[in-house]
């Protein structure tokens, strides 16, 4: 069986907005694996591109999603 492209990637400071409005910025770690190795190739123009930008909204999401001191304390 072959194996599935994956890797690791950078996001670097990424700026977003806590639920309470406060600016911040992030740095993160992205680690990743195409499970379809076909549709990655047929229905993506560039998955790295997708994979990224999709992490980075997933990240400013998840930082909406919070208060600044819910962010520091937990």
């Amino acid at each position: 069986m072959a194996r599935s492209p994956s890797g690791v990637s950078d996001v670097s400071a990424e700026s977003a907005l806590t639920r309470d409005t406060v600016p911040v910025d992030v740095d993160a770690v992205l680690f990743w694996t195409v499970w379809d190795a076909t549709k990655s190739v047929l229905e993506v123009a560039d998955y790295m591109d997708a994979v990224t930008m999709s992490a980075q909204t997933a990240l400013r999401e998840a930082i909406g999603r919070h208060q600044l001191a819910e962010m520091i304390t937990e």
